[in-house]
């Protein structure tokens, strides 16, 4: 049995969270081989709940070292082997989301996942214990959008305007701004804009914009059920189709065929977003 859902945050929380996940499987799930996980642009909080009883430590404060982290950007693909049942509440952060929370330059983790305890451990050290507590994701859920709710509240924590304002072009451009018309359009000079997305975000401007050509290819893949090279390459603004495979195996690792021929469940899983729920109505 495998399990993957994503529920939208608090409307609060919209400048800066993306979703949450929840991703369960049971012991009896068949991995078998590595799993492929691709750049989508986004930070990941991470809260591991799978098999308690193969914890060795009995103090809750040092488990949540171990089992809450934070995955930074990715400018290539990983691969890693799942092995036992899966338990984890994620929080997807836009690009430019979870700066504000941590003021700590997210190009030091990109391509890293780290125990949030060694750059935000009032946060992970105060949350787990109640988390530890719990059971059932729609309570999980509540406490960790209580907490960054009561930060965003207390400190009055807002995205940088300008770097908000980039990803969300870059976004809704499907990738397909150059860098220069960007900084401009934002009243920033280039350099200063590649500084502060370097910063904030942990890539350059440059390199998401390939990360979101990337998901637009994957997005039409996806609905269509397979792709013709010609409207392909035109829809995602590549110069032609070998830019388009030289572009896919520098982020993936591997050529369309390969990665398509191949079953990447993950990646189809987080590629999905159809299972998105809402805990919330109003604010």
């Amino acid at each position: 049995m495998m399990l993957y859902r994503e529920i939208s945050p608090h409307v609060a929380l919209r400048r800066f969270v993306q979703c949450f996940w929840v991703w369960r499987t049971d012991s009896s799930y068949q991995w078998g081989k590595r799993e492929r996980i691709l750049p989508d642009g986004c930070t990941e909080l991470l809260f591991d709940f799978a098999d308690p009883a193969q914890q060795t430590d009995s103090d809750v404060n040092a488990l949540s070292k171990k089992s809450t982290k934070l995955a930074g950007q990715l400018s290539s693909a990983i691969e890693f082997q799942p092995i036992g049942a899966m338990d984890i509440l994620g929080v997807r952060f836009y690009a430019h989301g979870i700066f504000p929370f941590l003021n700590h330059s997210l190009v030091e983790i990109t391509d890293r996942v780290v125990v949030l305890h060694e750059i935000w451990n009032d946060f992970s050290d105060e949350l787990w214990p109640m988390l530890h507590e719990v059971s059932g994701d729609r309570q999980r859920i509540k406490l960790v959008e209580h907490a960054l709710l009561t930060l965003v509240r207390k400190q009055d924590l807002h995205p940088d305007v300008h770097v908000k304002n980039a990803v969300e072009c870059i976004a809704s451009s499907n990738g397909l701004i150059a860098i220069e018309r960007l900084a401009r359009e934002l009243g920033l000079g280039r350099r200063q804009l590649e500084r502060k997305f370097v910063l904030q975000v942990g890539v350059s401007p440059k390199l998401y914009t390939r990360i979101i050509r990337l998901q637009k290819f994957l997005s039409l893949v996806q609905r269509a059920g397979e792709y013709e090279w010609p409207s392909v390459v035109f829809d995602c603004g590549f110069y032609d189709q070998s830019h388009l495979i030289r572009d896919f195996k520098a982020l993936s690792g591997q050529t369309p065929s390969e990665f398509f021929g191949s079953d990447h469940a993950m990646a189809r899983m987080f590629l999905s977003g159809q299972c998105k729920t809402h805990f919330y109505n109003t604010p």
